[in-house]
């Protein structure tokens, strides 16, 4: 049984980064969106070019939001690594850890110098890091670690002795 969980466990370990990444991309898509359309919305010439303009910045934001996923890669593998060892299955850690990522990823790559781009915001970084913890941990977080069985009930009571009789 042990062996089926930990064959599992490579599937679900890439689905849930991938559905962390979605997750935190989706959110960080929903916030950096809103600020281009309030852009867009203060200049009432610029709305008439706003397909054209979402055509031609489309690739360049995904491949901006792509970099940002990989930079948060490293330590969000190792809070997962952590997980998987210690079967931790709360949501609380994934969520924590999955901003702490962010965050970290966001230190790294930012360098400490304050660039004019959506990731200028480190709140905005750790709650993206925050939806892909809670992303993950729908997908694989919950049942973390191979050799701990999903709905064990912990330990298993004991008969209680009677007396022998006299």
């Amino acid at each position: 049984m042990w062996l089926v969980r930990f064959l599992l466990r490579f599937v679900l370990i890439p689905l849930g980064l991938a559905a962390a990444g979605l997750a935190a991309m989706l959110l960080l898509l929903m916030v950096s969106g809103t600020k281009f359309l309030a852009l867009l919305g203060a200049d009432s010439e610029a709305s008439g070019d706003a397909v054209l303009a979402l055509l031609a910045a489309g690739p360049a934001v995904l491949f901006a939001l792509a970099s940002a996923t990989f930079a948060t890669a490293l330590p969000a593998l190792l809070a997962v690594a952590v997980a998987e060892i210690a079967a931790i299955r709360s949501w609380l850690y994934h969520a924590a850890a999955g901003g702490l990522a962010a965050w970290i990823g966001w230190w790294i790559a930012d360098g400490g110098r304050k660039a004019d781009a959506i990731f200028n915001e480190p709140a905005l970084m750790a709650a993206t890091g925050i939806a892909g913890g809670l992303g993950y941990w729908l997908v694989a977080g919950w049942n973390a670690g191979f050799w701990k069985p999903v709905f064990a009930s912990g330990q298993t009571q004991q008969p209680a002795r009677r007396p022998p009789a006299a």
